[in-house]
């Protein structure tokens, strides 16, 4: 078993953490010109591409902690800019900070159930989740 307060404080901390390393790698991202930001890579897509993947995956997590689950990801297109990007990420952490700060210790151990994008369910005690 662990130590419910220490495990959440945890949680809020690497949240947090993260939130900070992605203001640093859009910073950096910033440096590069439209192209740059925009070509494609064999394999990975672009930059923007990978970004977004990352913070729609992030977004897709947040919904189903709340049981709100969007049905699909971000569409890449929508974010022509890491200035749009930034955006949508800011209001994206905001919120994983509002949830988490609105989480008691009794919390972790819940079960929470949603259905993924191959419409199969599944369910996780709720630190699982925070920490996948």
């Amino acid at each position: 078993m662990y130590d419910a307060p220490i495990m959440l404080n945890r949680i809020r901390d690497h949240y947090a953490s993260s939130a900070w390393a992605t203001t640093r790698i859009l910073d950096t991202a910033e440096r590069l010109d439209p192209e740059q930001f925009l070509a494609e890579h064999a394999g990975a897509g672009s930059i923007r591409d990978i970004l977004v993947h990352t913070a729609s995956a992030q977004a897709v997590w947040l919904g189903r902690w709340r049981g709100d689950a969007p049905s699909k990801a971000w569409d890449p297109t929508a974010f022509p800019d890491i200035a749009t990007l930034r955006a949508a990420w800011s209001t994206l952490n905001d919120a994983t900070a509002e949830y988490l700060a609105g989480i008691r210790d009794a919390d972790l151990d819940q079960s929470v159930s949603y259905v993924n994008s191959a419409g199969e369910t599944w369910s996780y005690p709720r630190w699982q989740m925070l920490l996948h």
